[in-house]
């Protein structure tokens, strides 16, 4: 009878190995589903039914991307800590200025201390905007250096602390 148990248990025991080795989302692969969200995020178009939902969109993603108090050091903004609710108040009056926002994430490093407590990832990207101003055809593009900072906190990462600059 016990025989049968562990053949039976057998199979079940080797899924699970197999999923936890090779398709369970590593660290890594988590952090870089939060900066892919924020891509989704941010993008705009000139759509009506889009401008209606983007505010909503951007909330629910920040939520999930951002702690509730932000260090930010970004263009336009006074440095310091701000609640994730201005952040994202920010975030959604860009459809103010521009008809359409692309966000794309370039040459992203990243570097994650596990052994931290809490666990800690920095990211070192390129973030190119792609926007068209209210009433414009032709499209301006800005490539600003990103570095973001996230902590892991209840099996979830999030960035803690956000800085951009112009790039020439």
């Amino acid at each position: 009878m016990k025989n049968k148990l562990y053949l039976a248990l057998a199979p079940i025991l080797a899924a699970v190995l197999v999923y936890a080795l090779f398709f369970r989302a590593n660290d890594e692969d988590r952090i870089r589903q939060k900066l892919a969200a924020l891509e989704v995020a941010m993008k705009s178009g000139a759509s009506q039914s889009d401008a209606a939902a983007r505010p909503l969109r951007i909330q629910k993603a920040f939520a999930s991307i951002f702690t509730p108090r932000v260090h930010a050091d970004i263009p336009q903004v006074e440095a310091g800590d701000m609640p994730r609710e201005e952040l994202t108040a920010l975030a959604a009056s860009s459809a103010d200025r521009v008809q359409g926002l692309d966000v794309a994430f370039s040459r992203v490093h990243l570097e994650i201390d596990a052994r931290a407590q809490p666990p800690r990832a920095d990211v070192d990207a390129l973030a190119t905007l792609t926007s068209a101003g209210r009433g414009e055809v032709t499209q301006e593009r800005n490539v600003y250096q990103v570095t973001l900072h996230f902590e892991k906190t209840k099996d979830e990462w999030r960035v803690t602390r956000v800085a951009a600059a112009p790039v020439n």
